[in-house]
């Protein structure tokens, strides 16, 4: 099969491997669609502490269910269009013993720490086939995993109808928190500084704020009665967007940084400390939750009939793995970058 490899740090190469082989319990997927995401950027680099190389990059994996090697049910079958959940965890460290396998002490990720999706197949366990509809467009479907982490951080927030909501960040992840935080309940304003982000999240019926043009602060406390944000949802991993948060949030409320920084951000805890905030961390979602995703993008497209596709903003070839990892890196564009594989 053909793949593109992280050889070694900084170096991708198109290469001709053997199929996956498969043990008892896997299957194999023919990849569709591979989504680029920053922490593919972050391996590439030799950012990220605990990525092995050689390695096929790539968690968002959209693909068909080519061959399936187990006696248990599955509800899948061979042919079928599914999404691959990216995590294993070991089911034996505190976090997984208490319910929380996306933080599992040891936890391998696809593409990090085993072989991902920039290939013409991939392998995984049944149990982490997740079916898709198949009337979904194949670029919408290949957004589930994306939308997953949007999931699990307003899953980690409590969003709830009623809740006023503020999403700082306009980029791929936070769009899809502000989409994901809408169809939780919440109340849903945008905080953005480039005007063709605010535009798009406009497209999509949301509200939006310009930094630049209006004090946070005060448009927070017009919106809000004055009470300041139920929930905030810092989606750019900057300093402004970590300044900006603690001030905007109400007492009692609660914050997830869902970027991970690019370096270390300091937090000012006095007001953190006063309003008596709720700070949680968030990372990949659990499998329930996954699954849980994947309704959701089809509920927006379906019920909500969202342009969704707007949401991609650049397909690539698996040649040019490298051209996707740089426009995801240099921030130009306003949606996600996808890598077209196989199937059409």
């Amino acid at each position: 099969m053909k793949a593109c490899v992280l050889s070694d740090w900084e170096k991708l190469e198109i290469l001709d491997l053997p199929m996956p082989e498969l043990a008892d319990g896997e299957v194999l997927v023919e990849v569709l669609y591979g989504g680029v995401c920053g922490s593919d950027v972050t391996v590439f680099h030799h950012r990220h502490p605990t990525a092995t190389a050689p390695r096929i990059l790539c968690h968002e994996i959209l693909g068909r269910v080519k061959k399936i090697n187990t006696d248990a049910p599955v509800p899948y079958k061979v042919g079928d269009k599914v999404c691959v959940f990216l995590l294993r965890s070991c089911g034996n460290c505190p976090a997984c013993l208490t319910g929380h396998t996306s933080a599992c002490s040891s936890l391998k990720v696809m593409g990090l720490h085993i072989d991902g999706g920039f290939a013409e197949y991939c392998k995984a366990p049944a149990d982490c086939i997740i079916p898709v509809r198949e009337e979904l467009p194949n670029t919408v479907a290949a957004l589930t995993e994306p939308f997953s982490v949007a999931f699990h951080a307003c899953a980690r927030a409590g969003v709830k109808a009623g809740d006023k909501v503020l999403v700082i960040g306009a980029g791929p992840i936070g769009l899809l928190s502000a989409l994901t935080a809408r169809y939780f309940g919440g109340k849903v304003t945008v905080s953005e500084i480039k005007k063709e982000r605010l535009a798009l999240a406009e497209e999509f019926g949301l509200d939006t704020l310009d930094p630049t043009e209006h004090d946070v602060f005060d448009a927070a406390r017009e919106i809000t009665g004055g009470v300041g944000f139920d929930v905030v949802l810092e989606v750019t991993g900057s300093q402004a967007g970590y300044d900006t948060m603690i001030k905007v949030c109400r007492e009692c409320g609660t914050i997830v940084p869902v970027a991970i920084p690019s370096q270390p951000r300091a937090i000012q805890p006095n007001l953190f400390i006063l309003k008596e905030i709720h700070l949680l961390g968030t990372r990949c979602c659990p499998k329930d939750e996954f699954a849980r995703a994947a309704e959701m993008v089809w509920d927006l497209y379906k019920t909500e009939g969202l342009p969704m596709e707007k949401l991609v903003a650049k397909i690539l070839p698996l040649e040019e793995v490298g051209e996707g990892l740089a426009l995801q890196e240099s921030g130009r564009c306003n949606g996600k970058v996808l890598i077209r594989i196989g199937g059409e």
